[in-house]
């Protein structure tokens, strides 16, 4: 087989692998259902990805490493209002186009997660990919909190769970949103009004308002100053003794 036709036949391995682990979960796929949906055969996977267990990492890592470079260069940090927004629309809407092509890992991952199977490799390997993601955001969040751009008070690792939770669950809970809800993420124009509104939302509750923020800023300056002013020559302390 050539270089070509090998990337070929891995790339066909590990969709249809992450589609099956998806849908049914690690315990109740089988390699052999894998080479089948993937058109090659089974001894290709155990010669490549050594056992299911190697196969199941791999769905995992290949994922998420090609989408925390995409995620470290739209997250910079941001270094005023208008910048933080541009950064968050765009990484909003670049993580709805790339989940709407391919959201099977986010269902691994959950599922993973809920099904509490005591596997310390598969558990370290999902939190070492996941845990840079969540890091990278709440990074964000927390350089805009301390150049108040963000609202005071909030807390960027509770931000970060909250973002994440509305940004996945349609892609998610899928089939119940469409039968509810008549949504379904592969509607591009569905799926871009619910964008739109999920930044206008977490924009409106987060970021300061420019006139209330100046106004605020003001006073916290004219108070700063009143106060140095204030004080005694030689400090406080020495004026008192």
């Amino acid at each position: 087989m050539s270089r070509g036709d090998w990337n070929e036949a891995k790339s066909s391995i590990l969709k249809q692998a992450r589609l099956l682990f998806a849908e049914k979960g690690f315990e109740a796929t089988s390699l052999r259902e894998i080479s089948s949906r993937a058109g090659v055969n089974v001894a290709m996977l155990a010669y490549y990805f050594g056992d299911k267990e190697g196969l199941y990492l791999k769905c995992i890592t290949d994922v998420t490493e090609d989408r925390m470079v995409i995620l470290k260069e739209i997250l910079s940090r941001p270094s005023s209002k208008e910048d933080f927004v541009v950064k968050f629309r765009l990484f909003s809407h670049t993580f709805a186009s790339v989940m709407s092509v391919d959201a099977t890992i986010i269902q691994i991952i959950i599922r993973e997660l809920q099904s509490l199977r005591q596997n310390s490799q598969i558990s370290e390997a999902i939190f070492q990919n996941v845990h840079p993601t969540f890091q990278v955001i709440r990074d964000f969040f927390q350089v805009a909190i301390e150049r108040r751009i963000m609202r005071s008070g909030i807390d960027a690792d509770l931000l970060t769970v909250q973002l994440m939770g509305m940004l996945t669950h349609p892609f998610i809970f899928e089939k119940w949103m469409e039968k509810a809800l008549n949504y379904t993420a592969n509607d591009r124009d569905r799926q871009k009004a619910y964008m739109d509104q999920l930044v206008t939302l977490f924009i409106g509750g987060v970021v300061h308002d420019d006139l209330r923020h100046d106004r605020r800023q003001s006073q916290d300056l004219r108070q700063g100053s009143d106060l140095k002013s204030s004080e005694p020559q030689g400090g406080m302390y020495e004026a008192n003794e």
